[in-house]
């Protein structure tokens, strides 16, 4: 086996557990707590810390620039979900997905590398966001939500975003940074915790 495959592995199990986390911190401590967490660019941090590990700190300084936009497309991905999510959890979801696919297909093809004007590029599209989801769709929190858990749900959580973490590492190897950066950037947490939690508690905790 290889330092990178063993490296590649350590990013696996770090990001994991970290989606297992978030998850069960969003049931226990109600969806306000549990959006924050989910919100948080800590996947992105872990993938970013395993690029720069697996190749050198300037791949990862690379990957960061379009960091910033990159989490502006995860905010309109939760928009996306919350406008389409009466019409069913799939379509939200696969709406969700693909807007952030086509927007971040097209931040490569953008060719931005002004870290400056990504981070700009953020602020707009968080500002817009926000008030939409606030102030125009008024989705209501939810409380929490106490369970009991099995080694399988666990185990499956840990499956899911550990995958997409790595992948992230993976793609940084073989795309390039920028292409890294944008994947580290995927919604995992968020996207585990929708799916997750609308499977355990349905549509209306999930969208809140």
């Amino acid at each position: 086996m290889t330092p990178f495959s063993l490296k590649l592995i350590l990013t696996f199990l770090v990001g994991g557990s970290w989606v297992v986390m978030s998850t069960v911190v969003t049931e226990q401590a109600g969806t306000k707590v549990g959006g924050v967490v989910a919100g948080l660019p800590s996947s992105s941090l872990i993938a970013f810390f395993f690029i720069g590990w697996t190749q050198s700190t300037k791949a990862a300084a690379q990957a960061t620039t379009l960091g910033p936009l990159s989490m502006g497309v995860v905010a309109l991905f939760n928009v996306v979900y919350a406008l389409l999510y009466p019409r069913g959890f799939g379509l939200a979801l696969a709406g969700s997905l693909g807007t952030w696919l086509l927007l971040s297909l097209g931040l490569l093809a953008t060719n931005i590398r002004s870290y400056g004007l990504s981070v700009l590029g953020l602020l707009l599209v968080v500002l817009a966001t926000y008030y939409v989801l606030e102030h125009r769709l008024h989705i209501p929190s939810q409380g929490q939500q106490p369970m009991r858990y099995t080694p399988v749900q666990l185990v499956f959580r840990g499956l899911l975003g550990g995958t997409i973490i790595a992948g992230a590492v993976l793609a940084a190897k073989v795309g390039g940074p920028v292409v890294g950066g944008i994947m580290a950037t995927f919604p995992n947490v968020m996207l585990s915790t929708l799916i997750l939690n609308h499977l355990n508690h349905g549509r209306a905790f999930a969208s809140a």
